[in-house]
This record gives structure tokens, C-alpha cells and sequence, in this order.
């Protein structure tokens, strides 16, 4: 991979948007994760908590503190603890340092089974729910949220329409490709996004930046949507090729040929991307499965 570019720690991008890196570096979440404070007027908002790391937690606190300013609204934009495990240790920062007059809510997209567990794990809870298509227009800036699963079933990304800025959270990453749990829905979902910027956009240029959950800003933010979304045709293209050539095969000879000569240590991440292209081919009905053999083989006939 690339080498990784230095994010420092607090960053003005736009007269509206700062952004707080969360201190968590680490294989997953690159340089860490990209918090963002949105707002000029004393009350704003803060887009995701990181893993709730003490530089962090101490850095937003006092550039609060320090700016006179107050959160109306933490929201989370998806369920992952890099995005949400530094809530409650932020929410007692902010209390101890006499940050806030009252603390702010707390908001994401539903998933009651793992909000619940995460009440219990990180003892964080929601106090009031996004819906798909709502807009926050109440702090002196207009947001739009929108629902893109596939990185996670719950997964937020939100359009800034001051700023003709897309924040992307983990579904586009500043630097390499994003993971998911659901490829059928990941794919819609960039297409959604891409759409989103397409349209919203005010730009003459048609585009737009992407604030990405991890990374540097990206720029050209149809662009980027668009290579992700070539990079995922690609290996889908690669999965058929070898099904159609050498016949049924399991996951793991399928890796090994697409990442041929790269080292055993990666072929394991490896293989749960090539096991999700392969869901989303029997979800298109390319291929079937045999669940007590592994095996994986193209249905007669059929194409891409």
C-alpha cells in the first residue's frame, strides 16, 4: 500500500468544517479516524467520536473550551468502534472540563440489536434516531443524511450543501479500498453516492470533495467513487473468468489465483473479499453454492 500521508491533528478544511483526527492509527483505520466538527455559531456538531483515545478526547475538549463553543449533536455514522467507542469518554471530558451547559445528544441511523449491545459494551446510548433523506438545518448549515449500507448495515454518509462536500465515512477511504459486509448493497450504495454528488453538486465541474471516515480529503469525489466502483467490477470479472475457465472451485483456490504471488499473511482479508463476490454472484444468480463442500460453481449459462 502507499505510503501513508501525515494528517495532523486538528484541521480547518472549509469556513464550516474542522477536523479532529482520532489518534487510533492502525492497519484498519490508516493515520486514525477522521472526526469532524461542522458549524461556525457557538452550538455545532460533531461527526463521529473515534475509539476514544485521551490526545483526542483532550484536543476537542479544549478547542471547545478554548472557542467558547458547545455540541448540539454528536452523530455516529455508523456502528463501528473506531466511530463510536470515544463517545462516552468525550461526553465525560467535556463534563469534567464544564464544556457544555448540558451534554449533547447523541444520534445515528437505527440498528437496535447492536445499538443495544453497544450500550452495554461502550455505555453510549441513542437519544433520538436519523431517519434516510433527513436534514439537520437547525445549527446555521443545511446536511443531508443518507442511508449507503454495505461497509455496515447502518452506515451513514451525509452531503454538506454549503460546501458541495460528500462526508463518506468508511464506505470511500482517503488512501486504499474500504472493506464490507455486504457487497450486493455496498455496490448500489457507491452508485448512490455517486448519483448524490452528481446531483447535488453546485459545482460547474460536476464535482465535488469527499471528507472521507479515514485518510486525506479527496478531491475529485466522482472520480474516486467511480474507481471503487471499477476496482469491485474488476474482481468480479476476475471470480467469473476463473469459475468459467477452470470449473468449480472453494474461496480459498479462487484467492490464491487472483493474488497470485502475494504473500500468504494477506490471504485471508483476501479471501473474505473474494467470498463476498461470490455472494453477490448468487445473489445475481451467476453462481451456486454448495454449503457442505465450499464449493462454488457458475450456473449453466449464465454471464455477466
Amino acid at each position: 500500500m502507499e505510503k501513508l500521508v501525515h494528517i495532523p491533528a486538528v484541521t480547518k478544511l472549509t469556513p464550516l468544517v474542522s477536523r479532529f483526527l482520532g489518534m487510533n492509527p492502525g492497519k484498519f483505520s490508516l493515520q486514525g479516524t477522521n472526526t469532524y466538527l461542522i458549524g461556525q455559531g457557538p452550538r455545532r456538531l460533531l461527526i463521529d467520536t473515534g475509539e476514544g483515545a485521551d490526545e483526542y478526547t483532550e484536543t476537542v475538549s479544549n478547542y471547545l473550551k478554548e472557542n467558547n463553543i458547545e455540541l448540539d449533536t454528536i452523530i455516529l455514522s455508523h456502528w463501528h468502534a473506531d466511530h463510536t467507542k470515544g463517545t462516552v469518554p468525550l461526553l465525560k471530558k467535556l463534563k469534567d472540563k464544564k464544556v457544555q451547559t448540558s451534554p449533547p445528544k447523541v444520534v445515528k441511523y437505527p440498528f437496535p440489536e447492536m445499538d443495544k449491545e453497544k450500550n452495554i459494551n461502550e455505555g453510549w446510548s441513542v437519544d433520538e434516531y436519523l431517519d434516510d433523506g433527513q436534514v439537520i438545518s437547525n445549527l446555521g448549515f443545511h446536511m443531508s443524511c443518507h442511508l449507503f449500507p454495505g461497509h455496515a448495515m447502518d452506515h451513514l454518509c451525509f452531503w454538506l450543501e454549503e460546501d458541495d462536500v460528500l462526508f463518506s465515512a468508511d464506505n470511500i477511504l482517503g488512501q486504499g479500498t474500504s472493506v464490507f459486509e455486504d457487497l450486493t448493497a455496498y455496490m448500489k450504495s457507491l452508485e448512490g453516492m455517486r448519483q448524490t454528488g452528481k446531483t447535488k453538486t453546485k459545482r460547474a465541474d460536476g464535482q465535488f470533495q469527499i471528507f472521507p471516515g479515514h485518510g486525506p480529503v479527496i478531491d475529485n469525489g466522482w472520480e474516486k467513487i467511480t474507481e471503487y466502483i471499477s476496482q469491485r467490477k474488476k474482481r468480479e470479472t476476475q471470480v467469473y473468468t476463473i469459475l468459467h475457465e477452470k470449473g468449480p472451485s472453494d474461496a480459498r483456490t479462487i484467492t490464491r489465483q487472483i493474488y497470485e504471488g502475494y504473500p500468504e499473511r494477506i490471504l485471508d482479508a483476501a479471501q473474505h473479499t473474494t467470498t463476498m463476490q461470490l455472494m453477490k454472484l448468487e445473489d445475481d444468480g451467476v453462481v451456486i453454492s454448495d454449503a457442505r463442500t465450499g464449493m462454488w460453481q457458475l450456473k449453466e449459462k449464465a454471464s455477466i
